[in-house]
């Protein structure tokens, strides 16, 4: 008989019920938006160049990564539920 594993932490349904942190409506063209870290991907940095009705497209990168790469994210992607401003910590 094999091992039964608790998947509930990979439950991705639970995520459709969480409300975004910024609205899609409020996203911004032209501004640099933080993802923490999800269930899939490391901290991100997203800097939106344009936006449709569904989508954001961009330049994103992982982590402290010099490395800008081109990226479409989807409304109904996890990561949107997470977008916040990104805001310069410690400075004064």
């Amino acid at each position: 008989m094999g091992v039964s594993l608790d998947r509930t932490y990979y439950d991705y349904s639970r995520f459709s019920r969480v409300k975004p942190l910024t609205e899609f409506k409020d996203i911004e063209v032209g501004v640099m938006y933080h993802i923490p870290p999800t269930i899939l991907y490391p901290r991100r940095d997203f800097l939106v160049e344009s936006k449709s009705c569904t989508t954001v497209r961009g330049k994103i990168r992982e982590g402290f990564s010099k490395i800008w790469e081109e990226k479409t994210l989807y409304q109904s992607e996890i990561s949107i539920k997470f977008l916040v401003k990104r805001q310069k910590i410690g400075s004064k």
